[in-house]
């Protein structure tokens, strides 16, 4: 999963690179490959993140709340949420304009984030006995371990070369917090994940890990 994220997130880095020199706009060039980023996963995580959001505000029970996710419709917590998503992470995409910092951030984020599902997986209980989640199966403790040291072992090498040591810090740290402030209101409504707030998992890591590389590169800037 991380080897196919990784590549993905090198295509979407060069198509932003393309759009940059073409057009001259960092936020055209977000737009464009932020469109790209969402038509190679088939909006799959988007659509996670916002009927998670649905579901999670929309519902006063876990059984509700569960079914509400499972409704193909979109309702106004989750449109809200899906706007507030593609916004931050086309200004997060403008907002580091260089190809190369675009590059690693998306690697960094499509790596990590998935990291972290790894982890949720096989640390939290599954809702449903249906649906993507549920057919994934359960990580063993050596796959955690394995997409752990992974996803820890990117950020590492990539903000050590980019910012210098430290930064690795705030590439791991502040999305994993991210993650699990979210998780665990997760739990609290429902119970435990599913293939929704699997997805509103992995969108939250990338948004947080982009906000993070635009701090590093404004504090690079400013040392």
């Amino acid at each position: 999963m991380s080897v196919c994220a990784n590549v993905a997130s090198a295509i979407v880095g060069g198509i932003y690179a393309g759009a940059l020199w073409l057009f001259g706009s960092v936020w055209l060039a977000a737009l464009i490959a932020l469109a790209v980023m969402v038509m190679t996963t088939g909006a799959l995580h988007e659509d996670g993140f916002s009927d998670a959001a649905d579901g999670l505000w929309g519902g006063f029970s876990p059984e509700k709340r569960l079914a509400i996710m499972r409704d193909s419709n979109i309702g106004g917590y989750g449109a809200i949420a899906l706007f507030f998503n593609l916004a931050s992470r086309t200004t997060a995409l403008a907002g580091l304009a260089q190809p190369e910092l675009v590059l690693f951030a998306l690697i960094i984020g499509g790596c990590y984030s998935r990291s972290l599902i790894t982890l949720i997986m096989g640390s939290l209980p599954l809702t449903g006995k249906t649906g993507l989640a549920a057919s994934a199966g359960k990580p063993k403790a050596a796959e955690m371990a394995v997409a752990a040291l992974l996803g820890m072992g990117v950020c590492s090498l990539i903000g050590h070369h980019l910012f210098g040591p430290g930064a690795a810090v705030h590439l791991i740290v502040w999305p994993a917090l991210i993650v699990l402030f979210f998780m665990t209101l997760v739990r609290k409504k429902t119970g435990g994940y599913n293939g929704d707030t699997l997805g509103a998992s992995q969108q939250l890591a990338e948004i947080t890990v982009l906000l993070a590389m635009i701090a590093l590169t404004h504090n690079a800037a400013q040392g």
